[in-house]
């Protein structure tokens, strides 16, 4: 419920403390191993070596808004993930009509 609502109210702070306590989740178990290196990595680059503006960036642009509104914000990943299956379901309506200059 914690991250829902984080990724819901797109709270970057909130965020950064959620990926702490995953760490030490991802850590203990070994199938979980590439995950708490990446969730490392992403903690790692806003708390030491990114710059202060690029760190900001990195916090606060993780959601995505298209609808206004408070609480109505996604994960900018799942974000991509729509676009991308819209996309492609374009591409499949053309059926046989699929060239490049189309």
């Amino acid at each position: 419920m914690q991250l829902t609502d984080t990724c819901a109210e797109g709270d970057g702070e909130r965020n950064n403390i959620n990926q702490k306590r995953l760490l030490s989740y991802f850590f203990r178990f070994n199938s979980f191993s590439k995950y708490a290196i990446e969730m490392f990595t992403s903690i790692a680059q806003v708390e030491a070596l990114l710059s202060e503006e690029v760190a900001h960036r990195v916090t606060w642009g993780k959601f995505v808004n298209w609808t206004g509104g408070l609480g109505n914000n996604i994960e900018g990943d799942k974000a991509q993930e729509i676009c991308n299956c819209t996309s492609k379901n374009v591409v499949q309506g053309m059926g046989p009509n699929k060239t490049n200059n189309a």
